[in-house]
């Protein structure tokens, strides 16, 4: 079994996808887009992909697929937890997912609620704004709040004072993450009050998973000028979308 896990993949993917071998080219991926409808951030991840690997197949997944295709990567975007969680149970694949990932040698790719979910769920109700979906309970039981376990720990993605951004020149820079950073600080005093195993994975870091190891790889961005930058478009609607779920 293997996986990579990040927090800022469509800014720094092309870092950590070196570390991935593949035995074969013409690879097949499988693209899980459930957790953020914004083509804007869906087609950066997926020009991250194509740009490092040499992926001849890009498939999207919805309630229609019927996994008979050869895959080699599955790749889980980033947003909102509760919503891929609901719509894996709800088209029956999450079970499916699993199974490619650890029985069939798929590698798996992460990204923030992407990377979250590839760990030991279980503590999810502890931390502020990560609450349960009592209808998702309801409907699917409580098991699916375990996320897939690839790794025996809580993740905890954006553990770092910077959000990271790539320039139309194709330079990078980082920016002061503000309120962000300080929900992570509590976040961080919960879990270690609550003594559970947790793992974090900063913007500039990711986890590497093979069988039943991992390691953190960790790109210096200490050259990476600190700017004050406006949010993007998927991140102002992202923002949105969360002070509406919030009003419900």
């Amino acid at each position: 079994m293997k996986a990579l896990l990040t927090s800022s993949f469509r800014y720094m993917g092309n870092f950590f996808l070196p570390s991935l071998d593949f035995n074969r080219k013409d690879l097949t991926c499988l693209f899980v887009r459930y957790a953020l409808q914004d083509e804007g951030h869906i087609n950066m991840c997926k020009q991250v992909l194509k740009n490092c690997l040499p992926i001849k197949k890009m498939i999207d997944l919805d309630e229609n697929y019927t996994f008979d295709d050869k895959l080699d990567i599955i790749f889980v975007n980033g947003g909102f937890t509760n919503d891929l969680i609901e719509k894996l149970c709800k088209y029956n694949q999450l079970e499916k997912l699993k199974k490619l990932v650890l029985e069939d040698n798929v590698v798996y790719i992460g990204e923030s609620c992407g990377s979250d979910y590839a760990g030991n769920y279980i503590q999810y109700s502890l931390l502020p704004g990560f609450e349960k979906d009592e209808n998702i309970i309801e409907k699917y039981g409580q098991e699916v709040y375990k996320g897939f376990g690839f790794i025996d720990k809580f993740i905890l993605t954006h553990a770092c004072k910077y959000r990271v951004r790539k320039l139309k020149d194709g330079s990078y820079c980082r920016s002061h993450y503000g309120e962000q950073y300080k929900s992570y600080l509590r976040y961080l005093k919960i879990l270690k009050t609550n003594k559970v195993d947790y793992e974090t994975i900063a913007n500039n870091e990711a986890l590497l998973i093979e069988g039943n190891k991992y390691k953190k790889l960790k790109y210096d961005w200490s050259n990476f000028p600190i700017k004050q930058i406006e949010l993007t478009e998927h991140e102002k609607k992202l923002k949105e979308l969360v002070k509406a779920k919030e009003n419900c």
